[in-house]
């Protein structure tokens, strides 16, 4: 691993890893602080050295050189872990603390209806992820995936969620 804080397995044409580098450009994560090496530096995608860095042999991979697998500065009580930060209201609902209209529950997620929805079919959908559409009657109508990164975009629980919207033809462009 580089000396850079932060190194970002990907490859130049990815639409992904561009979509990592545009997260590190707006959470000030200075260019020279991440070093952007190919998989294949380590032998591939399934070789052992790159399933040592990220188990699941999938690009891109963002490691901090502190913490390993990295969802950005540690230093940020925004990207604090899961377990140590308090807990968000979603937190409280898989706990059954708190009561929801669920949708649909597996080993992965759990999803339910958002109680202030903004189309006739709106389930947010909490990482504990195609079968939730279909569970709640979207199939081949289509549906929009949102996830709110931010309070510009109107983010009010700050824990990764995803917004299923669907039930009538939606305009383009959102917001």
């Amino acid at each position: 691993m580089s000396a850079a804080p932060y190194t970002l397995y990907d490859m130049p044409v990815s639409n992904n890893g561009a979509r990592v580098r545009m997260i590190l450009y707006y959470k000030d994560v200075p260019a020279s602080d991440v070093a952007i090496v190919s998989p294949m530096e380590l032998g591939g995608l399934r070789s052992d050295e790159f399933l040592a860095v990220n188990p699941q042999g999938k690009m891109p991979a963002l490691v901090c050189r502190d913490e390993g697998l990295a969802g950005g500065p540690p230093s940020s009580a925004r990207w604090a872990s899961r377990d140590d930060a308090d807990a968000t209201i979603f937190d409280k609902i898989l706990a059954g603390d708190i009561p929801s209209d669920k949708v649909y529950e597996d080993d992965l997620c759990y999803a339910f209806r958002d109680i202030n929805p903004v189309a006739p079919t709106h389930v947010l959908l909490i990482p504990k992820v195609g079968a939730v559409a279909e569970a709640a009657g979207l199939g081949d109508a289509g549906y929009r995936l949102v996830v709110n990164d931010g309070a510009d975009a109107c983010q009010t629980v700050f824990h990764l969620h995803l917004h299923i919207i669907g039930g009538r033809e939606l305009a383009w462009p959102p917001g």
